[in-house]
């Protein structure tokens, strides 16, 4: 029994060509790139890293301790990061101010 028409196509397309067996023509794999250069450029991280910074901003130490320790476990990981924390927190509640 003769492969499905679309499965013979795929693989004489395929064949010898410089792009993925996902994609059927070159014009799809090009497609295919281009979205993913934009998914992953430059721009686009610096935008999601702003919009994290942003959530992250919007936190308390008190809340971003917790997150870490939801995230690591009470107290594991991240030890910088803690101490920079508490000592927010700590200058924070100081009475002498």
């Amino acid at each position: 029994m003769p492969a499905p028409k679309m499965f013979s196509n795929h693989i004489d397309a395929v064949k010898g060509k410089n792009f993925s067996c996902r994609h059927v023509s070159s014009a799809e794999c090009t497609e295919a790139r281009t979205q993913w250069m934009s998914r992953h450029s430059a721009e686009s991280k610096r935008e999601d890293a702003e919009e994290r910074q942003k959530l992250r901003n919007e936190l308390t130490p008190e809340k971003q301790i917790a997150l870490l320790d939801r995230r690591l476990g009470l107290g594991v990981g991240a030890k910088r990061e803690r101490e920079r924390l508490q000592a927010l927190i700590n200058d924070k509640t100081d009475p002498r101010d």
